[in-house]
């Protein structure tokens, strides 16, 4: 790259060289990339197509490049992702948010509208995305966040400080300070992908993103039942929504069924398939 390039120049060459290493939408990925790089919004990009860049510039682009090729997601390069509209920090240590878990935000959010509770707990909160959106939406709730990563926790709480919400960070499966709490939501994303399954999972996913956030045990159910039993331990109203996979609805109905949940309910995601399952436990 010591020829001299504009940014259109560059990108038409980008795209072909995404095309040749198997990146899926070549050059939407180098437009943020460069983007990233000039610490310019996507779209201006458009108004300076014949903007030469200087050799640092060229440079830093180019060890994005590389990093991309070898499948490293996009969202962990540029270090933020977006979800539902907002701007979050992510790093190899949390998953990336999906659009499938903005259903289970989005049905939260529906739920508290026309059922007070006492708090929202987000189980596995990894970089804090629920526990955030629904803290910008009810400021006035307690909300409760666990994980078994401190790594993640350490994103989530900077998320947290990003977005000036107030939620109460725990490391563990389920936190200590719930004593007073007597109706509960819980939301939760957990690693419900089968073992077996990772290993097919494409490069982007089984090779960069935390294995300890994807993994759901030998059937993929291990933390969902985890987090079933934690909730009947607690012995209070909880009311679960809880994100799972898209050929888990009737198993994890089964599981809540057996263990006394009642109002057991499948929401699909926004391409039909079983995406966020309701149930709502209470001890008497």
């Amino acid at each position: 790259m010591s020829e001299s390039w504009t940014i259109k120049k560059l990108l038409d060459w980008s795209e072909t060289y995404f095309e040749s290493h198997h990146i899926m939408e070549g050059r939407l990925n180098a437009q943020w990339l460069l983007s990233h790089v000039l610490q310019v919004e996507r779209m201006e990009l458009f108004l300076q197509f014949d903007r030469e860049l200087i050799d640092k510039e060229l440079q830093a682009y180019k060890a994005l490049i590389l990093r991309r090729i070898k499948h490293e997601p996009l969202q962990y390069i540029l270090g933020e992702a977006d979800f539902m509209g907002r701007l979050f920090t992510v790093s190899p240590s949390v998953l990336i948010p999906r659009l499938d878990t903005e259903v289970l935000a989005e049905q939260a959010l529906t739920w508290l509208k026309t059922h007070p509770v006492d708090a929202v707990l987000d189980i596995g909160t990894g970089s804090g995305i629920l526990a955030i959106t629904v803290a910008l939406a009810y400021q006035d709730l307690s909300i409760f966040a666990v994980d078994i990563s401190e790594k993640a926790l350490a994103v989530a709480r900077n998320n947290s400080t990003k977005h000036n919400t107030n939620i109460h960070f725990e490391k563990g499966s389920w936190p200590s300070k719930l004593s007073d709490i007597q109706s509960l939501l819980v939301i939760s994303n957990p690693p419900y992908i089968a073992e077996p399954v990772i290993a097919t999972l494409p490069s982007e996913v089984k090779d960069h993103e935390p294995t300890l956030a994807l993994s759901g045990g030998g059937d993929g159910l291990d933390v969902i039942r985890q987090i079933i039993h934690n909730i009947r331990s607690f012995g209070r109203e909880v009311q679960l929504l809880m994100e799972i996979g898209y050929d888990q609805g009737r198993s994890v109905s089964s599981l809540l069924a057996e263990s006394k949940f009642s109002n057991i309910n499948i929401i699909p995601d926004y391409e039909g398939r079983d995406r966020v399952v309701i149930g709502a436990y209470s001890p008497t």
